[in-house]
């Protein structure tokens, strides 16, 4: 590696030479313990994932930042000025103001947030929920500026940044979390974290970056919507968040607000809460109570009922009459403890489970983990595309072994909105599930990609070209589209 004067660069190399040194240590003893050709060839890939893994912590290459898309929000960081007329949809672009020594860029809902090798973080976009993390004006805000007035900041101790539907998530190298910003949901609820001492209140967000309290160090972090998950030391899983309701149908979303609905068809209108449909995977431990659902399944009831109450209050109309008007008010105590604080996730099968890859999507959670020595894909939430690949459309309120994909060693995984990507061990093989109609599964069948279209068990994505002897080193899902990169670099999309 490089020689560098940089204090933060030289303690990440010594935590990557480290790493190195306990991996290859474990390699050298499980060599001695292979029986054939199959079992040292998924040793040798297991060791690559490892590898990989300890690489995008503390050694990722480095390089300038390209945008691309609609600009709507000001978050591709492409305009020299506040009143410059920009373009609604842009070819690649630099994004400007950013140095070239950037690891990790991560797209948010409104907002983007980008990390340099030298432990740097810059933010822009919209700010209105603060998920920039810094002061700035709501003109300034499309620009690109770094956070840098606080101590895990100002002294570059980050080591990866995650973007949400309206906050971000900072881990710094010694493993503790921090996040801005506010966790949204219905009824136009919006909560954070409140400082020591102080109430959590409806109406809250954090302009600068706090603390999220873990019991051990953190390893990696991911960021949905509005629900966070964390690997932590131990390779046990935490999450966190609530979620905005949203209305689901076959062919428009939009924000919808009634408490609720009876519903028999999946694929219809769905009104929840938060963790109703199983996105955080343990709501079975809230407390809630288990009812039949819009699905026709018995689960817990996390609605309206159990967040909140109704309550009445009088009032005098402009005619003087006294009038009774019915109001909402949110359990924050509750809401603060079942949900914003992290908690273990909760998986279907017995035994230890040791995580070893997280991707969050709107309303779902993938997970890889070991349990007895097996590797298996895991999914949790809500299934109304069949995202969770269970061959049905049923939600699952804890992580459940996907099981058409036992035996293929899956070791990555990838959500979108409503559709999820699974990478194989040898990186030769990547397969999805989900939501198809805007051709985000990469399968060529014309009839995936009628409105609506999806499928509810995983296949394998045939790819335009032979790949020959290269192998797929990453997967990405974005809302309605997919990415795969090649070992040679090159960007399958």
């Amino acid at each position: 590696m490089l020689q560098t004067e940089d204090p933060f660069i030289q303690e990440k190399t010594g935590y990557y030479q480290q790493h190195v040194e306990q991996l290859n240590a474990q390699l050298r003893d499980l060599i001695t313990k292979v029986s054939g050709p199959k079992q040292a060839v998924l040793l040798t890939c297991e060791f690559l994932s490892c590898m990989k893994e300890i690489k995008n912590l503390y050694h990722r290459p480095q390089g300038q930042v390209l945008a691309m898309g609609s600009d709507e929000c000001q978050a591709l960081g492409v305009k020299n000025s506040a009143d410059e007329d920009g373009l609604m949809d842009y070819p690649p672009t630099f994004t400007i103001g950013l140095p070239s020594d950037v690891i990790q860029v991560s797209a948010g809902g409104i907002h983007s947030v980008a990390l340099t090798n030298s432990g740097r973080v810059y933010t822009w976009g919209t700010n209105d929920e603060r998920a920039l993390g810094r002061d700035v004006t709501e003109d300034d805000a499309v620009f690109v500026g770094e956070i840098e007035r606080f101590p895990a900041f100002a002294q570059r101790r980050i080591v990866q940044v995650a973007a949400g539907d309206n906050h971000t998530v900072f881990l710094t190298i010694d493993g503790r979390v921090l996040a801005c910003g506010t966790y949204k949901d219905h009824d136009s609820g919006k909560f954070f974290f409140p400082l020591p001492g102080e109430p959590m209140v409806n109406g809250m967000n954090q302009p600068y970056p706090v603390e999220i309290p873990f019991p051990e160090p953190v390893l990696k972090i991911a960021a949905g919507h509005n629900v966070d998950a964390a690997i932590l030391k131990s390779r046990s899983l935490y999450t966190w968040g609530t979620r905005l309701v949203t209305c689901f149908a076959t062919c428009c979303f939009a924000p919808c607000f009634a408490p609720s609905v009876e519903l028999t068809d999946p694929l219809s209108l769905s009104y929840a809460g938060m963790g109703h449909v199983g996105e955080l995977a343990r709501s079975k431990s809230m407390g809630a109570p288990i009812k039949r659902n819009e699905f026709g399944q018995m689960a817990p009831d996390l609605r309206r009922d159990f967040v909140g109450e109704e309550y009445t209050v009088e009032k005098r109309d402009e005619d003087g009459e006294l009038k009774k008007e019915t109001k909402y008010r949110y359990h924050t105590d509750l809401i603060l403890r079942e949900f914003l604080t992290p908690a273990p996730a909760e998986f279907q099968t017995r035994g230890t489970h040791e995580v070893m890859d997280v991707a969050v999507g709107e309303v779902h959670i993938l997970v890889v983990a070991r349990a007895d020595g097996i590797k298996r894909a895991y999914s949790s939430g809500h299934n109304n595309y069949g995202q969770l690949g269970h061959g049905d459309r049923l939600q699952r309120h804890e992580l459940t072994p996907v099981q058409s994909l036992d035996g293929e060693s899956i070791t990555q995984v990838a959500a979108g909105n409503f559709h999820s990507m699974f990478l194989g061990i040898t990186g030769k093989c990547i397969w999805a599930c989900g939501r198809s109609d805007y051709g985000q599964l990469g399968l060529l069948e014309t009839k995936e990609k009628e409105a609506g279209g999806y499928k509810d068990i995983p296949e394998l994505v045939p790819f335009p070209y032979e790949v020959g002897q290269v192998r797929f080193v990453d997967i990405q899902a974005g809302g309605s589209h997919s990415a795969a990169i090649l070992e040679n670099k090159d960007v399958c999309k």
